[in-house]
């Protein structure tokens, strides 16, 4: 009977082993994914600031290729550092977006330029970095397994101050030097960042409101409104227009050039469609015995007719001396 109760004694005492390594596993995992949770709400938190500063680079960029680093813009006190009221107050961020991440990391927006700046080529940049490292507290500076959350739920365009790289916030899309502009204090280890760069998602480098720059497109552009220009539009090849029109039809804005439905080109002038010249309506001739042959067609539509709304002006009868020739008769088609 002793022996038995001792049997019971042992075994339930490694059930509640089990219970208690259970308990602390459960616990452990508990808080990191607590950890977990703090990272991807920053992550979405500095990827809004990010996008904010998109559209600050995309308006004031020429501004900022050519004020001096320590100049202001209307609304931002310091060009090259926009704070979070300020783009706030410029409607580039939502009135409700917090002005600090989970567990009150917030974050501060450096722009960078090219020290060949205002001259061409200017690149404008902007580094996105959170205001101190992730998951400092009293007892650790940071955690490096938030830094490497971080820059997983990142999607590969984040970048972090490791404790091997001290001196670089380097990433998989972009890599700048610690501390980014000359004078500034160096980021801590542990800090996380965004980037606003030539090819980043967001960025800016091609066309931008008020751009002064040549952007050199390489590829196609499709454009669904109407494109004006102030200047000289050149073209190297060939001008392909596809609207058509009826001569002395309707037509607006004056000025404007379509096709003509049997070829050539029609001006709107005084609020109808008017020939360019050119093929104009063509003419013709019809012979009283072998009728329209190809040879006296109107080359404008293919028979011996007018366009629409073009009137057949007769030109030349004649008559030859050989009964067999018949009586030819020529028109001008004039609109």
């Amino acid at each position: 009977m002793s022996r038995q109760r001792g049997f019971a004694l042992f075994e339930l005492a490694l059930v509640l082993l089990i219970t208690t390594l259970a308990a602390v596993f459960a616990a452990d995992r508990f808080a990191e994914r607590s950890r977990e949770v703090v990272v991807e709400g920053h992550a979405a938190w500095l990827r809004m600031l990010h996008e904010a500063t998109s559209q600050y680079l995309a308006q004031h960029g020429d501004s900022l290729a050519m004020l001096g680093t320590a100049a202001s813009i209307e609304g931002f006190a310091e060009a090259m550092a926009p704070t979070l009221a300020e783009l706030k107050a410029a409607g580039l961020l939502a009135e409700g977006f917090p002005m600090q991440g989970a567990r009150d990391v917030a974050g501060r927006v450096q722009v960078l330029r090219d020290a060949g700046c205002p001259h061409e080529p200017c690149r404008i940049e902007a580094l996105i970095y959170s205001d101190a490292p992730l998951g400092r507290d009293a007892s650790r500076p940071y955690r490096l397994p938030m830094v490497a959350h971080w820059l997983s739920v990142s999607r590969g365009q984040g970048a972090a101050i490791m404790p091997d790289r001290p001196f670089e916030i380097s990433g998989a899309a972009f890599s700048f030097a610690n501390p980014p502009v000359a004078g500034m204090t160096p980021l801590p280890v542990g800090t996380v960042a965004l980037a606003v760069t030539a090819g980043s998602p967001g960025s800016s480098q091609f066309l931008r409101v008020g751009d002064l720059r040549n952007p050199d497109f390489k590829g196609e552009a499709s454009i669904e409104g109407d494109i004006s220009t102030q200047g000289l539009l050149r073209v190297r090849e060939h001008l392909h227009i596809e609207s058509q029109a009826t001569a002395q039809a309707i037509c607006t804005p004056e000025g404007a050039i379509v096709r003509e439905r049997y070829g050539g080109l029609l001006v709107c002038r005084g609020g109808r469609w008017r020939s360019a010249g050119g093929s104009g309506g063509g003419g013709y001739s019809v012979n009283n015995l072998s009728g329209c042959q190809p040879a006296a067609a109107n080359p404008v539509t293919g028979d011996c007719s007018c366009p629409s709304n073009y009137m057949p002006v007769r030109i030349a009868d004649s008559t030859s001396a050989v009964p067999s020739e018949g009586r030819t008769r020529g028109y001008l088609c004039v609109g």
